[in-house]
């Protein structure tokens, strides 16, 4: 069992024992003290970002585990582009090949790089909205710059909630309704309420499922 499994075992635990509260305890306080420095980060970068000249859609989650991004954003890219809108993917393409330097991965028509380039979710999202661009990169100001140029107007940052370089207009925010937030056992590995004022639609998903209500 790994630490991640074991620490949501324990908060969704309404009875995690004696060890388990001593555990849950000292991560509740070095979670305190991670996340003011988190906090003072967040508003510095905030300052500092860079406003894009279309609108801006962040997808990310402050819930430890899958929590359905991707499921989510595509769904999302879905209803804009059913919608006459011209939506862009920009994904950090995390351990892919161009994660550093960037790319294209679809530019809306057909695919430009393999899989292993691109990365595994950036390459599936590519392949599941092929009308859709999708585009790779640790620097996403870049990736939103070529995005422009593919002739997107709406751009969606995939697990976009920690990217704080870019400023967005709207920050959609996924928790797993089976690890809540508020309990009677403290959530060592969340975000807590003081991060809570910083995005504007909160999503409970308690599965990978997706519906159309959900991402509206």
């Amino acid at each position: 069992m790994s630490i991640e499994s074991y620490i949501l075992g324990l908060q969704k635990n309404p009875s995690p024992g004696k060890i388990g509260k001593i555990v849950l305890g000292g991560l509740e306080l070095l979670a305190g003290i991670y996340e003011k420095g988190v906090v003072k980060k967040y508003e510095k970068a905030g300052r500092n970002a860079r406003r894009m000249p279309i609108p801006v859609i962040s997808v990310g989650n402050i819930t430890a585990g899958g929590t359905g991004k991707t499921p989510c954003i595509l769904k999302l890219a879905e209803m804009l582009h059913k919608k006459g809108h011209h939506p862009a993917i920009l994904s950090r393409g995390y351990k892919s090949g161009l994660e550093k330097v960037g790319g294209v991965v679809s530019d809306g028509r057909s695919l430009r790089i393999s899989q292993k380039l691109a990365g595994d979710e950036p390459y599936m999202m590519a392949l599941k909205i092929p009308d859709v661009p999708v585009l790779v990169g640790r620097n996403r100001i870049i990736s939103a710059e070529k995005a422009i140029k593919l002739g997107a107007d709406i751009l969606l940052l995939d697990d976009g909630f920690q990217y704080w370089d870019m400023k967005r207009d709207l920050d959609i925010v996924l928790i797993d309704c089976t690890n809540p937030l508020v309990t009677d056992i403290p959530c060592p590995a969340d975000f807590s309420v003081s991060l809570w004022r910083h995005y504007d639609v909160p999503i409970h998903l308690s599965s990978l499922k997706v519906s159309r209500q959900m991402c509206l």
